[in-house]
């Protein structure tokens, strides 16, 4: 399923966020950009989510994070934290 998921999924959500699961409750991610990269071995091009917890000063370790996106449900995706910006902590999710 993960194969079939393509930059345009995230580009329309509502609200622009995504819940993301952690041990200590749901938190919304703003999706704060989608990154076109180039063609891979997918059946859909590759892109980059770039993702803010907005007031977020520390951040969450790397590692696979249960998402709820609202059409295809719980996905199981590797964050990556990037630092952060005026408002907030960045992570990085990659489909290649």
């Amino acid at each position: 399923m993960i194969d079939r998921i393509g930059a345009e999924d995230f580009e329309n959500l509502p609200d622009n966020s995504l819940a993301q699961r952690r041990d200590s409750g749901s938190v919304m991610l703003e999706v704060i950009e989608v990154v076109r990269l180039s063609a891979a071995l997918r059946s859909v091009a590759s892109f980059a989510l770039i993702l803010r917890e907005n007031g977020a000063r520390l951040w969450e370790s790397q590692g696979i994070y249960v998402y709820d996106h609202p059409q295809h449900g719980e996905l199981e995706l590797f964050t990556v934290p990037i630092g952060s910006d005026a408002h907030g902590m960045r992570y990085e999710i990659n489909f290649n």
